[in-house]
This record gives structure tokens, C-alpha cells and sequence, in this order.
């Protein structure tokens, strides 16, 4: 109906108000297909490589990456919630609301990866991690 609105305007129809409406809903359109495809595809790429920590966010090969010098990254250790043995708990971690991470800092702000981790797994992670790091 807006798009016929937009299209075929009457004399009372308001057509920036009708414009507006739907870049919003296109944008949120988008963001629910990326959520969509995060969910079922998306991985998390860790690596250490020439001297820099980076992470990418992978979808079908595609993502942003986050390189970090690992001559400034401190204190990677496990972090955020993790999961318990609560019912409740775990149907928060399924939706993604909940989860735990890997955490480590950089000039003062603290980065994470690692989405939905089990505390073991964050453990193990850092292990794995910090003998590639600097002390």
C-alpha cells in the first residue's frame, strides 16, 4: 500500500512521512537478512599472523576484519556470561542473548570474540592464544 502511495499519490497523501517509513523498514529489512545469515553461516576467523591479531566475522567469505598489533594486546582471558546448568540460561544463549567470550585489551578498551563459549572453551582458546602473544 505505501509503495502504491509513493507511486500514485492522492491530493492528502504524505509522501515524505511514506518515504521515510520505508527506507526504514528496507534498512531493517537488511539487517534482519544479515542477522539471518550470521546466524546460520557466520563464523569468527582468529588468527595470528605477522605480528597482528585479527578477527573476522565470516559470512560466505565475507566480513570485516579486525587487526589488532599483538605488541599492545593485554590480559586475553575468558569473559562475559557464560552458560549454566539453568534451562533459562541456555534458551538466552540459543537466541544470542547470553554467551560467553574471549576478552583482551587494547589502549584501554576491552575487544572481544569468540560468541557463545563455553567457559571451558574460552579457556582453551586462551591457551592456544597466549603462547603466540608477547608476555
Amino acid at each position: 500500500m505505501a509503495m502504491k502511495w509513493l507511486v500514485n499519490p492522492g491530493p492528502s497523501t504524505p509522501r515524505a512521512f511514506i518515504s521515510l517509513w520505508l527506507t526504514f523498514w528496507l534498512l531493517a529489512e537488511v539487517w534482519v537478512i544479515y542477522w539471518w545469515l550470521w546466524t546460520a553461516f557466520g563464523k569468527e576467523i582468529v588468527t595470528i599472523r605477522g605480528g597482528a591479531l585479527s578477527i573476522k566475522r565470516d559470512i560466505f567469505g565475507y566480513g570485516r576484519t579486525r587487526s589488532f598489533p599483538v605488541g599492545i594486546v593485554r590480559n586475553l582471558r575468558p569473559s562475559g556470561l557464560f552458560p549454566s546448568s539453568s534451562y533459562w540460561d541456555n534458551y538466552l544463549v540459543q537466541l544470542k542473548l547470553m554467551g560467553g567470550t574471549v576478552g583482551f585489551d587494547v589502549d584501554g578498551q576491552v575487544k572481544k570474540f569468540g560468541i557463545q563459549l563455553t567457559e571451558p572453551e574460552a579457556q582453551e582458546v586462551v591457551r592456544e592464544l597466549k603462547p603466540h602473544l608477547p608476555s
